[in-house]
């Protein structure tokens, strides 16, 4: 008999990222991270798989907090690791594991590439008040100066740019993250951007010995849309292609010695406007539209269970290749030239980023249901797994396979819903329900492993997930919600509820609850304002009120005048119609706030808002508040941040949901 799956399991897992082929594609490596409860944090470490014909992962080194690495031959990496105060960088001979130099820099680095010269590119973040600070200081002076700009941190700190803070980095007035060139014989970094640009992205060309810069220099305001530079290497000169403030970048890169960037002008569907795909002339800044349609370029398949991150966007001679979701799934497509759009790597679930070679493509997926592995899918289509991480666990344990529940809706739709049935389900017995709401909303469920939701149908619920009305993966019209927040959504949430109802009538009606973060906060908010259906309902990382989260949240802006079209200056009776505060007096609903206090995306006076609402109500009520944690904490939070979430969770339904158990 398989064991259940546990709130605490998640302490088991392997998470992999950054999978790269090695020069020649003979060998590869990748990150592996795993939690732990004793440190109260994660471990990071490079593997390698010397033969890909017989994939045996192994650890390159000791050293468990890698922040990435670089092939620089087929036979040395580079590792980046934390150190305290910046990076520590060692070159690791790949056969025998002997560190052959390491030292140290002052950034915390996220290495780029290696350039012709044999230099190493990397990000990363500084302050402009702080370096100037300490320009004209040495030795002891300057030892004092950073001590003293280090007790100034831990009480006051000073601001006059917007936004003044950013989810998962804290305040960022006068931080910019810059381009860095380090030289490794000399162990100098040199900074190749001006102090005021800011770099989003970069993508660097070994045939032109350019570099492709999304990014901005500003002060005061940071763009939302990016320019988009060109920088050579050889004297640093940066010259401006595209001026910000017209297009919003996703990505950008080479295609051969094509620059091309991933990008949208939101002119039409605002922020919800699917991308195009540009081909821009490094002369004179042209840009020309190589593919127009309704695609995602990136990964919007929701889960808890990924820590770190790894190639999305990758390009060659004539032909482009980036993770794109499609429905419930994430896939591989490629783009060139001469066959235009097509899948390259295509299966149900998730894949989270990739590499590319003349061998195949290396991608970390979620597939089957299992938990992350590393896949090699050859130049003739054959999918292979390389690794097995996770694979006791997956054999060892009892999981629930998520059943589909498609239905239309109003608008004629078809809205996929899943079902995951308790384990040892049976149809002849009453069952509670749980209904999770995702966030974005332009992203998605799909039939992929996730944590929290295999516990609780393990723990004797009927869980259900569906994607509703603005959610990524199902083309422009459907993903538009900008200025409907509250109505199609809430009405395609309520019609899979019925639609459950009806599929099971194993479902106690009076014993559902309903549960979100983010976006799924908002709506968790929304839903206990305009019904009583639910019993219990936990709003995480929510959204109340729409006039305060725009001068508060680190998008405040985007999320009201680009989602609800609509702001505190603009339209402000809108604003507030869209804000579940205020409809926070209809609500009867038990209901647990749970908050991260460093959430700067949806701030805790979000949650404080509806809380105290709800409490001069006489509405019973709770509120979880995380210290040291962000708008993440679900996902890459503190071990046992993340352990408490849970258990708070579970004890909230089935206070009301499984009273016989408490």
């Amino acid at each position: 008999m398989k064991k259940k799956i546990e709130a605490e399991d998640f302490l088991e897992y392997t998470f992999l990222s950054a999978p790269a082929f090695s020069p020649d594609a003979s060998h590869a490596a990748f990150l592996e991270h795993g939690a732990d409860i004793e440190t109260n944090g994660y471990y990071s470490r490079i593997m390698v798989i010397d033969d890909l014909n017989d994939p045996i992962p192994r650890a390159l080194t000791d050293e468990k907090s890698c922040i990435g690495f670089l092939w620089e031959d087929n036979e040395h990496i580079w590792q980046f690791a934390g150190a305290k105060g910046g990076s520590k960088i060692s070159r690791i001979s790949v056969c025998d594991n002997i560190c052959l130099d390491c030292f140290e820099i002052p950034y915390r680095a996220k290495p780029l590439t290696i350039l012709n010269d044999g230099r190493i590119a990397f990000l990363a973040q500084s302050s402009i008040s702080d370096e100037r600070r300490l320009l004209e200081k040495h030795g002891d002076a300057r030892i004092l100066e950073e001590q003293a700009i280090a007790q100034e941190k831990n009480y006051f700190t000073i601001v006059d740019e917007y936004p003044f803070w950013m989810n998962g980095e804290g305040f960022i007035n006068k931080i910019r993250c810059g381009l860095y060139f380090l030289e490794p014989q000399g162990r100098q970094c040199m900074r190749a951007t001006p102090e005021y640009f800011h770099v989003e992205n970069a993508a660097y060309s070994s045939k032109l010995n350019l570099m492709l810069l999304a990014g901005s220099e500003y002060e005061i305001i940071r763009p939302y849309k990016t320019g988009i530079s060109v920088l050579d290497v050889s004297n640093t000169a940066l010259r401006s292609l595209i001026p910000k403030d017209e297009y919003r970048v996703e990505h950008i890169g080479f295609m051969g010695k094509t620059a091309v960037f991933v990008g949208s002008k939101l002119d039409i569907y605002n922020v919800s406007q699917c991308p195009e795909i540009f081909s821009l002339d490094l002369s004179n800044g042209r840009t020309e539209t190589l593919y127009h349609g309704e695609i995602s370029v990136h990964n919007s398949v929701c889960g808890d269970c990924r820590y770190g991150s790894g190639k999305e966007f990758s390009g060659k001679e004539k032909t482009l290749m980036f993770v794109s979701s499609v429905e419930d799934s994430s896939h591989i497509i490629s783009w060139s030239t001469d066959t235009g759009l097509e899948p390259l790597v295509e299966y149900s679930g998730s894949v989270d980023c990739f590499d590319a070679s003349e061998r195949g493509v290396l991608f970390v997926g979620m597939h089957d249901m299992r938990l992350q592995e590393l896949y090699l899918q050859t130049a003739d289509g054959e999918k292979h797994r390389l690794t097995s991480c996770n694979e006791t666990y997956y054999e060892t344990h009892a999981i629930s396979v998520p059943k589909k529940l498609f239905y239309k809706n109003a608008q004629g739709s078809t809205i996929h819903g899943f079902v995951l049935e308790p384990i040892d389900f049976d149809s002849s017995k009453d069952y509670p329900l749980i209904l999770c709401i995702h966030g974005g909303p332009r992203l998605s469920y799909g039939e992929i492993f996730y944590h929290e939701m295999q516990y609780l149908a393990n723990h004797g619920y009927i869980v259900a997930y569906a994607n509703p009305t603005g959610s990524d993966g199902f083309g422009q019209q459907f993903g538009y919600l900008c200025g409907k927040f509250g109505t199609v959504d809430y009405d395609d949430l309520m019609q899979f509820t019925d639609e459950l109802l009806k599929a099971y009538p194993c479902i106690d009606e009076s014993r559902m609850g309903v549960m979100g973060g983010s976006y799924g906060g908002f709506m968790t908010n929304w839903i206990i304002g305009h019904t009583d259906r639910f019993a219990a309902a936990v709003s995480q990382r929510s959204i109340s009120n729409f006039i305060s989260l725009e001068g508060t949240s680190d998008y405040g802006i985007v999320l009201s005048e680009g989602q609800q079209l609509a702001g505190t200056f603009h339209d402000i009776e809108k604003t507030w119609w869209h804000s579940p505060l205020k409809y926070a007096h209809n609500v009867k609903t038990p209901t647990l706030f749970i908050q991260a206090m460093q959430d700067y995306r949806c701030p805790v006076s979000e949650a404080m808002q509806m809380y105290t609402a709800l409490k001069m109500n006489g509405t019973k009520t709770r509120m979880c508040l995380f210290y040291g944690e962000n708008h993440d904490l679900s996902r890459t939070g503190k071990p046992r941040s993340r352990l408490k979430r849970i258990q708070e969770i579970t004890a909230w339904m089935d206070e009301f949901l499984f009273p016989q158990r408490t």
